[in-house]
Order: C-alpha cells, then sequence, then structure tokens
C-alpha cells in the first residue's frame, strides 16, 4: 500500500532530483509543463531535500503554464523542508495561469531550519482571472 501512494506522488507531481535527507545536485533547462481544464493541479518539484540535507538548483529556461477555473500550479526549487542549506542559480523562469478561482505559487531558495543562497533572474509570473490568488517566495529560512 505505501508503494502505491509513492507512485501516485510521483504521478501527480514533477520531481527533479527529490532526495531523503542527503544532497540533491540538479541542473533542469528548457523544461516545460503545462496543462489546461478546470478544477485541475500541477506541481513542479525540482531539487527538493525532504529532510536534512543539500539543494544545488541551476535552473533555466523554464515554464509552467495553466488555464482552467479552480485550479492550482505550484514550483518548488531548491527545497529543503528540515535543516540544510539551499543554493539556488535561476534565470528565464516563465509561470502564468488563467482562470477564475485558481492559484499559483512559486517558493525559491526555501531552506527551513539553514541557510538559502539565491541567485534570479528575469522572473516573469503572470495571472488573469478573478478571485485567483498568486505567491512568491524567495529566500525563506524559518
Amino acid at each position: 500500500m505505501k508503494l502505491s501512494k509513492i507512485a501516485l506522488t510521483v504521478i501527480a507531481s514533477t520531481a527533479f532530483g527529490g532526495a531523503f535527507a542527503q544532497t540533491s545536485n540538479v541542473n533542469l533547462h528548457d523544461a516545460n509543463q503545462s496543462q489546461s481544464g478546470n478544477s485541475s493541479w500541477q506541481d513542479g518539484y525540482v531539487g527538493t531535500v525532504w529532510g536534512t540535507g543539500t539543494s544545488n538548483v541551476n535552473m533555466h529556461d523554464f515554464s509552467q503554464t495553466q488555464s482552467g477555473n479552480n485550479s492550482g500550479q505550484w514550483v518548488y526549487a531548491g527545497t529543503v523542508s528540515g535543516s540544510g542549506t539551499s543554493n539556488v542559480n535561476m534565470h528565464d523562469l516563465k509561470q502564468s495561469q488563467s482562470g477564475n478561482g485558481s492559484l499559483q505559487g512559486l517558493a525559491v531558495g526555501a531552506a527551513g531550519k539553514g541557510t538559502s543562497n539565491v541567485n534570479m533572474h528575469d522572473l516573469n509570473q503572470t495571472q488573469s482571472g478573478n478571485s485567483s490568488w498568486q505567491y512568491l517566495d524567495v529566500g525563506s529560512v524559518n
């Protein structure tokens, strides 16, 4: 049963370089993630460390788009959920969403109880639609 839950998680989200209490090194270039339809959700996890460790992410030319009402999309880049270090170098990221009652978010270099080092430029985050929500979190440390 636990194996099927893990498989569903991997199918439901895109995980690049996910690691458990260790080091994740990711170079991600020219990636696109798109979805259309109402009541839909998409996630992009890039270099996520679930626990204690180090995430090193070099990422550019990444695009995430979604259209549809009551939908959501997120990108998590260089997230360390426990104590550790997040090192993120990111440029040319585009995140766009259209639809009513929708949300989108981008979390870059969140390091739990640790250190966050983020170098990013040319970020474009757009959203259109009524009663929608947009979120940007860069370099957060608890």
